[in-house]
């Protein structure tokens, strides 16, 4: 059975999100992270919430600093299980058998 959307955020996935985000700030070559200019989305699921934070963590380090916006649950921006939903149950059928 799998329930939407998609279960917790593991710490191995934080780990993940925190390294992507150190790749990302490496890559572009950010030096100056200066948050003020800095805005994050999110859906309203607590998943989606941490893994944009663990992302940031990566970029920004132990400061912070930069708030995760998270859309009203109706809102379909960022929302692609709300507003795809067969397609993407068949997506996460498909993967979880992998």
């Amino acid at each position: 059975e799998i329930s939407a959307p998609f279960g917790c955020l593991t710490s191995k996935g934080f780990e993940q999100m925190k390294d992507l985000g150190k790749k990302i700030k490496y890559r572009l070559k950010i030096e100056d992270t200066n948050e003020a200019i800095v805005k994050v989305y999110s859906t309203p699921y607590q998943r989606t919430q941490l893994s944009a934070q663990a992302l940031l963590h990566g970029i920004f380090g132990e400061k912070g600093g930069v708030t995760v916006n998270v859309n009203h649950p109706n809102s379909k921006i960022l929302n692609c299980f709300e507003t795809r939903s067969e397609e993407m149950l068949e997506l996460v059928k498909q993967n979880s058998k992998t």
